[in-house]
């Protein structure tokens, strides 16, 4: 799920072992806008990705990207891993 008014997305894990993101990226498609993602999605979980510094704790990274990744665009987000 994209939040584009607070610029935020949700990785969801439905399977039933944990997802390790090591290598993996979320990026904006058509821009040049990527985060490079880390850790563990727990089995039937989710993580939350920030594209600023809103979102601080447990199941939330934050990419420090000052421009915004979603707000004020209709891009798809793309999840794209180590071979892109």
């Amino acid at each position: 799920r994209i939040d584009r008014i607070d610029d935020w997305v949700n990785i969801m894990n439905q399977g039933g072992s944990g997802a390790d993101l090591t290598g993996w990226t979320l990026a904006v498609e058509g821009t040049d806008i990527r985060c490079p993602l880390q850790g563990i999605v727990a089995a039937s979980s989710s993580l939350r990705v920030w594209a600023g510094s809103s979102g601080i704790g447990g199941n939330q990274l934050n990419c420090y990207l000052t421009g915004g990744m979603f707000a004020g665009n209709s891009s798809a987000a793309l999840l794209l891993d180590m071979n892109g």
